[in-house]
């Protein structure tokens, strides 16, 4: 009993400073956005999108390392999907995200294109070559650089009066580096102690891996994404996950296939069977709701969530 009190003291502590550090990300990016006059969805697609996604790329790497692939797979489908079910819908039931499709047609050009790309490689070779490793990776470098000029293209629209605090450059640098670094720790305190009081109570363990694990690896993506459609920032949470499932797709991915040179990243069958074409058609859904403009709002928002734990629930009658 002694243990439970102790780790859910430890998860809850965990929650809060999930929040707090998602509090500071978004003031951070804002500011930065504003500084440096570009559009607050450039800082979400690209700095926001990495460092919430840091965690998922040292999970998937040290899994390939230790030869355990279905790990890294299980990781980087499970977050693709997540990101756009469960983290837009949870943001959606907190304040409707207007997808603004003219502006972002660009963006869902490079989410469908990874996402096309990935799905084509895997379900054509059922392994990431080496050689295909390299390639997504300097596919999501020109991603990059193309963002960065982009952004030097377009005139910042941010409403200055929206942002809270004035902060000089550094400070917000620092907001947002150790906002990223407080989301990581907190999510592995929220997950290591979730599935401690989970073992306590002889909860299956790949009950666990489905929910407490997938989702635990999304809890970055999630407190981002809500603190910033709570301060009125929606274009953040989607930039985010625009960001997070392309660097998944196209960098955690081709990371993966290079350090699997000595032996194949191979798909594993299930996911080839399942996993893999339901990510891609999440995706394409969450580029056509952009595309044509869509307001999501509760109604979708709960279709979106619902659709998450059909999701799980499947995945578990598979395993």
């Amino acid at each position: 009993m002694e243990n439970v009190i102790i780790q859910l003291l430890i998860c809850l502590i965990g929650l809060f400073g999930l929040f707090y550090g998602g509090e500071k990300l978004v003031t951070g990016s804002v500011n930065t956005a504003s500084f440096f006059k570009v559009k607050p969805q450039f800082v979400a697609i690209t700095i926001i999108a990495l460092g919430t996604s840091f965690p998922e790329l040292v999970v998937s790497v040290n899994a390939v390392v230790d030869e355990s692939p279905g790990i890294a797979w299980g990781n980087v489908l499970g977050s693709n999907i997540s990101n756009i079910l469960l983290v837009l819908g949870l943001a959606s039931l907190m304040h409707p995200l207007y997808l603004k499709g003219e502006k972002s047609n660009a963006n869902i050009f490079w989410l469908f294109f990874s996402s096309v790309l990935f799905f084509s490689i895997s379900v054509g070779t059922k392994s990431i070559s080496f050689f295909y490793g390299i390639v997504l990776i300097l596919l999501l470098i020109i991603f990059l650089i193309y963002m960065v000029y982009k952004s030097k293209n377009n005139e910042d629209t941010t409403d200055r009066n929206k942002i809270e605090e004035k902060l000089s450059l550094l400070n917000t640098i620092l907001f947002i580096f150790f906002g990223i670094i407080i989301l990581i720790i907190s999510a592995e305190a929220v997950v290591n102690s979730s599935v401690k009081i989970a073992s306590l109570f002889n909860v299956p363990e790949t009950f666990i891996g489905l929910t407490i694990i997938a989702i635990g690896t999304s809890l970055p993506e999630i407190s981002a994404s809500i603190v910033a459609v709570k301060k009125g920032y929606s274009e953040i949470a989607v930039g985010n996950v625009i960001g997070s499932n392309i660097f998944n797709t196209l960098g955690i991915i081709g990371t993966c296939a290079v350090f699997s040179r000595g032996s194949e990243f191979l798909v594993p069958e299930s996911f080839l069977i399942f996993d893999v074409p339901f990510m891609l058609i999440s995706t394409l859904l969450f580029c056509l709701l952009i595309y044509i403009n869509v307001v999501l709002g509760k109604k979708i928002g709960v279709i979106f969530i619902t659709t998450y734990f059909v999701y799980i629930f499947l995945n578990f009658k598979l395993a």
